[in-house]
């Protein structure tokens, strides 16, 4: 079996060590994971930023890690719609990507009119929005089975206050961003992970009635999108735990890109 390199980008509330327990099972590839440019330990920028900066640092670091392709993209959120555009740009260099839950190009065509995000509109947020003890909980609940050295440095990066808001700034140009996303990726395996449970920490801003038909929406978008013998539904997660609670699904998915 050939080698081939794997990259993994995150969502816009998570942190790329947190991707740990697929990691540690997909032995054939080579992994890279990184914190995209004002997250996680990376340093800070200002956000948002357009869909093509993000993407091109990506492939620069690429270029500078000397990872050679063939590539399989994984991407949780926000971070599958960058795996979407670099699945894009690098055409055949690009042989599988693998999305949990992504933002999709059509995310607000799909969506009844209380769901559709503006550009702007989680800009408003601010600190005192937030329940920071329940996301704090939630996040520790998440990250329970972790090394507990690894679980404490992410809580104190992913808590600190210039990082609670950090995903919601950096869907600021929610709309924009779609816009640069590709409808559909011809030629590239595509396995769409879709978490079918309700999230609590979504809860705190929305009802369960209407998370739920955010979930059905999401599963039409996505085989619209990818087509049906692409989605993989998990029901056993929901969006937070997807990259914890459905890895034997991810593992499975990247290991069909390598064959």
């Amino acid at each position: 079996m050939a080698s081939r390199s794997g990259l993994r980008s995150r969502g816009s509330a998570a942190r790329a060590s947190s991707s740990s327990p697929a990691r540690a099972r997909s032995g054939e590839t080579t992994t890279v994971l990184y914190d995209r440019a004002g997250t996680g330990w990376s340093g800070a920028v200002r956000l948002p930023r357009p869909v093509e900066q993000v993407t091109a640092e990506l492939v620069r670091l690429l270029e500078a890690l000397d990872v050679s392709p063939p590539f399989i993209l994984v991407g949780h959120s926000l971070g599958g719609a960058y795996a979407q555009r670099v699945a894009m740009d690098l055409g055949r260099d690009v042989t599988g990507v693998v999305l949990l839950d992504p933002v999709h190009r059509d995310w607000n065509r799909a969506m009844p009119p209380e769901l559709r995000i503006e550009s702007g509109a989680s800009a408003r947020y601010t600190v005192d929005d937030i329940d920071v003890p329940a996301a704090r909980a939630a996040l520790f609940a998440m990250l329970k089975d972790l090394d507990p050295d690894v679980r404490d440095a992410i809580l104190d990066v992913r808590m600190r206050d210039d990082r609670l808001l950090t995903g919601m700034h950096e869907v600021a140009n929610f709309a924009e961003m779609l816009e640069d996303l590709p409808p559909a990726l011809p030629g590239t395996a595509v396995r769409a992970i879709h978490a079918t449970a309700v999230d609590p920490m979504q809860a705190h801003y929305r009802s369960a009635e209407l998370l739920q038909t955010q979930i059905d929406a999401m599963r039409d978008m996505y085989i619209a999108a990818f087509g049906a013998e692409a989605y993989r539904p998990a029901p056993e997660a929901n969006h937070s735990t997807l990259p914890f609670a459905a890895h034997d699904q991810i593992v499975e998915a990247v290991r069909e890109s390598l064959r």
